[in-house]
Formats: structure tokens, sequence, C-alpha cells
């Protein structure tokens, strides 16, 4: 019997399964109770609990179990009724017995194990609704990370801890790799770099006819990784990205960081403390190298792919008039969002506080109202002139 820190309804539904175990699967059974429970759990309650997979049901694996125990049974099982203390001498009896299982110090062991035949998974598709599709999936257990998600996360967390002065989380760095400062292609982009996900290097090793692709199409690294498509190889559009995007990064915002991967993928959880009282995080710097990173990795991926899946040859000319467009187009985003979506003032400090400082470099003299006149920025070449 269930210990003295279990309910009476766990006892008694132990007691049905005590029953069905010691008796023979051949011969006539009849379980008299005083339990209006036990008797609905298992016959009216069961189709109900077995179409729900069992969610949020109390007692799951003694109801589980008493069903098993009923159903493998050859002869005929009755339930029957009786009210309780009325001076039934089996029901008195049965009480006194409960009464001194529950006063055990430890439980008896009873075997809940159900076959796997007689254990039904899974919720019912024509009784599901939203509400017991969403109940259900909180009861899996989640799969623990690849390997290779694990070794991600622990590079940039590595490398996030010298930028950020702080450790980041697991959660923490796969909720930030969808940062609202990164646009939606590119959350996809470092949420399938985190994982691993892309079809690169060693992935074709194993294909026949394809090992081919593993090389890299600019230089024929082998096996090719996510490391040398967005930083190590030759390709000219990688270095000509990386040096804009320093370029574009202000004298004033401090020097510009040594771009890794771990960095890449943790765009998202970028935050820069001030020098003075690292309690306190620059949002200014923070977003914009948070968006210049994301950028110009994507970029980078984007040109890559036309590259080896398209065959296209990109110039430097094109190379940087495409990054300059992307950069161009988020200021113009966030002049929309301050000026016509979100007209806070906290909003358009914010995009003050990102873009101004890069914008002064190249304009001395900026009008205040920049913001609120784009005529202002027009012809302004966005990266600097090599010193």
């Amino acid at each position: 019997m269930p210990g003295p820190t279990q309910s009476n309804q766990t006892r008694e539904i132990a007691a049905i399964v005590a029953a069905l175990q010691a008796s023979q699967l051949s011969s006539d059974l009849t379980i008299i109770t005083d339990s209006r429970y036990a008797i609905q759990s298992m016959t009216h309650s069961l189709d109900h609990h077995e179409d729900s997979a069992w969610v949020n049901v109390p007692n799951a694996p003694w109801i589980k179990a008493a069903a098993y125990h009923l159903r493998r049974r050859s002869a005929p099982t009755r339930l029957k009724w009786v009210k309780g203390h009325s001076g039934i001498t089996g029901n008195e009896e049965a009480d006194k017995l409960a009464a001194e299982g529950a006063s055990k110090p430890t439980p008896d062991d009873i075997d809940l194990a159900v076959p796997q035949t007689f254990d039904p998974s899974g919720l019912r598709l024509s009784m599901m609704t939203q509400a017991s599709a969403y109940a259900f999936v909180n009861t899996l257990t989640p799969l623990p990370p690849p390997n290779r998600s694990r070794l991600n996360l622990e590079q940039t967390r590595a490398t996030l801890i010298d930028l950020n002065g702080r450790e980041e989380s697991d959660s923490h760095l796969w909720l930030k790799c969808r940062h609202l400062d990164i646009q939606r292609p590119v959350q996809t982009f470092l949420y399938k770099a985190l994982h691993s996900a892309f079809r690169i290097g060693k992935f074709w090793n194993d294909i026949p006819h394809l090992t081919n692709r593993a090389h890299c199409a600019s230089c024929n690294e082998s096996p090719e990784s996510l490391e040398h498509i967005l930083i190590d190889c030759d390709n000219s559009a990688i270095s000509t990205i990386w040096r804009l995007a320093e370029q574009t990064w202000p004298n004033s915002f401090g020097p510009w960081p040594d771009i890794q991967l771990g960095l890449i993928l943790g765009c998202g959880s970028i935050a820069l403390p001030h020098p003075d009282n690292e309690s306190i995080i620059r949002s200014g710097p923070s977003r914009l190298l948070r968006i210049l990173i994301s950028e110009s990795a994507h970029l980078i991926w984007v040109l890559r792919c036309e590259c080896t899946i398209q065959g296209l040859n990109h110039s430097a000319n094109t190379i940087k008039s495409r990054w300059c467009n992307k950069i161009d187009q988020r200021i113009n985003l966030d002049r929309h969002i301050a000026t016509i979506y979100n007209r806070k003032a906290i909003t358009r400090k914010l995009v003050q506080n990102t873009w101004q400082a890069a914008l002064l470099e190249r304009l001395p003299s900026l009008e205040e109202d920049w913001i609120m006149n784009p005529e202002v920025l027009v012809g302004i070449t966005l990266t600097r002139p090599p010193t």
C-alpha cells in the first residue's frame, strides 16, 4: 500500500491494483469498494484519460496499471460500490487494513509497469483542442541539444564573456538570437547556425557523387565550415564586408572587436558595459554593433550561396553597394519607426544613440533633427575612407 503521504484516492486505486495482481486471470472477480472515484476512473473516465494522453490526470500511473490488469483478464470482472462506514463487514475490515497500510513507515512496492501494447500514447486527433495539445507538449521531456549545438553555445558564451563582462546562459543565447534589433531573415540564419543546421562541409562526405560539395568553392578548403565561410576564407567579399563594417563603427564607441564565429552567433546577446560602471549597458553602441555584425554575416552568407549555387561572381563595387544598401535600409527603417510607427521620445533617443555618432564622423554639420528630415542624409557615404 502507498505510505502516509499519499492521498486517500491513491490508496483506493492502489488497493484495486493489488487485488487485480493477486487474482487469477481466468477466475471471476468481484471488487467491492466504497470509492466512487476508483470505479469512475476505471470505467466512464478511462477512455477520456487515454484520449487526452493522461495529461493532468491525478494518479495516472496507478489508474494505468489498474486498467492494464483489468484488460488482460479473460474472466468477468465486476466493480461494486457500497456505502462506506455503514457496518458492512468486508468494507469495515478493508478500512482497518487500509489504515494499517497507511501507517507503515515505508510503502509496499507495487509493480506499476504497463506493456507498450496496453499503453496508448499521444492525443487522439478527434478529441484534440489547442489547450489539450499545449498541455501535452508541456509534459514532454525536452531533448538535449546535439553535441554540435552545445559546442556552438560554449564557443559563443566564451566569446561574449570578454565583450559583455558576464557569462550568458543557454536560454539567454537562444532567446537573443531572435533579438528585435535583428531582422527576421537574419534571425533564422543565426538560429540555424547555432544548431549547425546548414548543409556544408562534412555533411556531403557521406553522399556519393556529391563529396566535392564539401570543398569551399572559392579556395577549395576542405571540409568547409561556417567559420571558414564567414571569417577565414580568402574570398574578397569577406574582407570587403568586414572592413566596411569596421569603418562604419565610430571611433568614439571604442575599438572594433575581433570578429569570431562565437561573436557572430551571439551578436543578439551583445551588451557593451559602460567603461566607468559595468552595471550600465550602452544601449546605442550595443545596438549598432548587433546590427553591423548580423547584417554583415548574413550578407556574406548570401553572397557565398549565390557564388556556390548560382555560379555568380561579385565585383568589389557590387559587394560594397549591396552592403551599403543594407545599412541604408536599416537607417531608414529606424527613422520610420521613430517618426511614424512608434513616436516616443525613448525610441527617438535610441535611434539617435545608435546612428548619430557614425553619421557625425561623415558629416560634422549634421542637423539635430536628421531623424525628421531625411534630406540631410542624401549623398552621405556611410563608410569612412581608410586612414
